[in-house]
Formats: C-alpha cells, structure tokens, sequence
C-alpha cells in the first residue's frame, strides 16, 4: 500500500479532480461508511479520471471494463484507508499546521506561471482557496501520521546503517566534476569540413597566444553557451561522450584542450575548475541511510496498522 505517496499526484491534474468532485451533485450515492464517515461516488469518480484516461488508451471492451472495475475496487479500499487514518490522527492530535499546508501551497502555485494563472485555474473549476487548502491539509495529514508511525515502530540499529552503507557505498560517490569553457565549430553538410577544422585551429592558435578563451567564444562559436562566453555548468565524468569526456578530464584548472573532433563539430575547452570525486563518510550519509530503511520497511508496517485500524472500525461497503 502506498499511503505515503498520498500526494504525488500531479499537482495541475489534481486541481482539475477536486473541481470534479466539488461540482458533484449536492445528493450523491454513498458507496461506503468508515465509522460515522461515508465514501461518496463522486470521490471515487474524481480519483478516477486519471486512471479512467489512460486505460482508454491501453485498452478496449471487455478487457477495459473490467480493468476499470478492478481499479474502482482499489481506489473504493485506498479511500477507505484514508478515512482510518485520518480518523486515528484525530485521536492521537495528530494534523497538518498552516505552515506546512502553506508550504505545499506555494509548490502548487509554482507549477503556474503567475499568481493570476493560478487563481484562473480555481475559478474554472469552480474552486475555493480553502477547498484546496481543506484537501492539502488532509494529505499532509495522513503523511504525518504515516510518518510518525513508521517512526514509532521501526528501530534501525547502526550496524544495519553500516552494512547498508557497505554494500551502497557507490550511491553515496560523488563522481569527479568539472567546469569549463567551450568553443565549438559546427559541421556542415554542404561546406568542406577541412575548412571548418581549419579555422578552429586558427583560434587555437589565438588561445595559446593567450586571448581571453570567453572572448574568444562569444566571437566565434556555434555551440548552445556562445553567449555566456562558452560557459558549461559543472559536469560530472561520464556524462559527456567519449572523445569530450576524455578531453575535459585529461586537463587541469586554467588549461585549454586541443582541437576534439565529433559528429558534431570541432571543439575546443578550457578547464575552470576540478572537484575530485568524493565519497560521503558513513556519519555523513547517517541520516540519508535510516531514511531509506525507513522507507523499505514502511509498506508492511502501515499494511499491519490499517488491519489493526479495521478490526476496530465500523466499515459497510455497498
């Protein structure tokens, strides 16, 4: 069960769902109770629309309705298990403050390319700021207490984070990375590339003479950072093909390459900076470590506590 990721639903997508739940007809079918709580058929249809979508896309007929009835049956028991959980956090005090629902507002409200846009997209669902708000503030909720119950019940010893660490040393390496600077001169299908190879030697010979190599770049390049004087952010070792990759890690801080020949073009590149590749010590990646446990034994402890939660709880499905 996925619990955790309560609130990774696309958060655009996710203001068009909550306005299809709350234009819902005022009287809507219950198709369950948890406790004193019912489950409306407009939830469920609302939870649905993205999984509804992209069904339609896979499959057809039969084997598309039932699919689609397999997958009601799912989100039916999901919207179940939310119910509980948010019913239990009541009890233990357990709920989002203002701070985090803002917080994850202000994330919303990213993804639009103004405060406008946002609001524009509210009222053409027909949403409130505080239905939203309302909405958030029961994930976060039930992320919470989630969170909180992993917590409780997990104990990560530190010879667990050691040999952990041990195993996935590699994930907590730091590849050597670079910066630089890029002069590049484009193959053209229609012109004689010895030509082209030529007049990039010729600016070689202008850096050795040493021009100032972004200068230089802005005057002469082709490449995408011509304008930032040939400017490239930090690139870690493998992420560039071969004969660049090979190039730019042969040379160190404030030297300039030859001529690097690809399928591209004919380049040349001067090293800014070099951060040797590094790996975290294990009281470094500490926390990093029991994060991850946490979360690989998170799905059987919250698997237990809603059967826990059941056992206790008055649930009729119709």
């Amino acid at each position: 069960m996925s619990i955790g990721k309560t609130i990774s639903l696309p958060l655009v997508a996710f203001i068009i769902l909550l306005g299809n739940s709350l234009c819902a007809d005022v009287v809507d079918k219950i198709v369950a109770i948890v406790n004193d709580q019912p489950i409306t058929n407009a939830e469920v249809k609302a939870t649905m629309v993205p999984i509804s979508e992209k069904y339609k896309l896979l499959y057809e007929g039969r084997e598309l309705t039932a699919k689609l009835n397999e997958a009601h049956q799912k989100i039916v028991q999901k919207l179940i298990h939310d119910k509980l959980i948010l019913q239990e956090a009541k009890d233990l005090g357990i709920v989002a403050d203002k701070q985090e629902i803002e917080t994850y507002l202000q994330k919303v409200k990213s993804q639009f390319s103004s405060e406008e846009a946002f609001e524009a997209a509210l009222d053409a669902q027909g949403i409130k700021i505080w239905d939203l708000q309302n909405k958030y503030k029961q994930q976060l909720t039930i992320k919470k207490a989630v969170r909180l119950l992993v917590r409780s019940r997990t104990i990560i010893t530190p010879s667990q984070i050691s040999e952990y660490y041990q195993k996935h040393k590699v994930e907590f390496t730091t590849p050597e990375s670079v910066t630089a600077y890029q002069i590049l001169l484009r193959k053209k299908e229609t012109e004689e590339n010895s030509k082209i190879k030529q007049e990039a030697e010729q600016i070689l010979e202008f850096v050795r003479l040493g021009s100032n190599f972004s200068d230089l770049a802005k005057r002469y390049s082709q490449g995408p950072n011509a304008k930032r004087g040939g400017y490239m952010t930090a690139i870690e070792q493998g992420q560039m093909i071969e004969e660049i990759d090979n190039a730019l890690f042969s040379l160190e801080p404030g030297e300039a390459s030859g001529i690097v020949e690809t399928d591209l073009g004919f380049h040349i590149f001067k090293v800014e900076s070099k951060i040797l590749e590094r790996t975290k010590s294990l009281s470094e990646a500490k926390v990093q470590i029991e994060e991850i446990l946490m979360e690989e034994k998170s799905e059987e402890i919250i698997n237990e506590w809603i059967e826990e939660l059941k056992t206790r709880a008055y649930i009729v499905i119709k």
